[in-house]
C-alpha cells in the first residue's frame, strides 16, 4: 500500500496564508476579561510562548501555546490551535482547545485572507459571546 499525497498542482496559493507564523515565538495576547458577559468591554493582556508548524503536507498546521502566568491569576495552561485549509472553497477553519477545558475542541472559526488581512466569521460560537476575529501579521 502506498501513501496518497495531494498534488501541489491541485492546491491553492491560499494554503500558505499562515506560513508567516511557523516557528517559535514569544507572544503578547489580548482578550476580554469576561467573554461570557455581553456588556464586558475590559481587555487584559498576557504573555505566552508558541511553537507553530505545518501538518498534512502543508494544508494545515498546529500551534501549541504555553501561558505561564494567565491574566486572570489562574494556574498556568497550555493551548492548542488547529488550522486546516479547504482548497475546494479556499476557506480556513480554526479550532481551539486547552488544558483549561480538557477534552473540548471548540467550534471552528471560518474565514479567509483578503490581501494580508485575515477575515473570519464575526461570531465565535465557542462557550461565549460573539467576538470579532480579524487580524494582520505584525511583520
Amino acid at each position: 500500500m502506498s501513501a496518497v499525497t495531494p498534488s501541489v498542482a491541485d492546491m491553492s496559493p491560499s494554503q500558505h496564508d499562515f506560513d508567516f507564523v511557523f516557528g517559535q515565538w514569544s507572544v503578547r495576547n489580548r482578550k476580554l476579561v469576561d467573554v461570557t458577559d455581553p456588556t464586558c468591554d475590559e481587555w487584559v493582556e498576557f504573555d505566552a510562548s508558541s511553537v507553530v508548524g505545518p501538518i498534512l503536507t502543508g494544508i494545515g498546521h498546529t500551534d501549541e501555546m504555553t501561558v505561564p502566568e494567565p491574566a486572570d491569576g489562574g494556574p498556568p495552561f497550555v493551548g492548542f490551535t488547529l488550522r486546516l485549509f479547504d482548497p475546494h472553497d479556499e476557506t480556513w477553519r480554526i479550532w481551539w482547545s486547552s488544558t483549561r477545558a480538557p477534552g473540548v475542541l471548540d467550534t471552528p472559526v471560518e474565514g479567509r485572507f483578503d490581501g494580508d488581512r485575515g477575515v473570519f466569521d464575526p461570531t465565535r460560537r465557542s462557550r461565549a459571546r460573539p467576538q470579532p476575529r480579524s487580524g494582520a501579521p505584525d511583520t
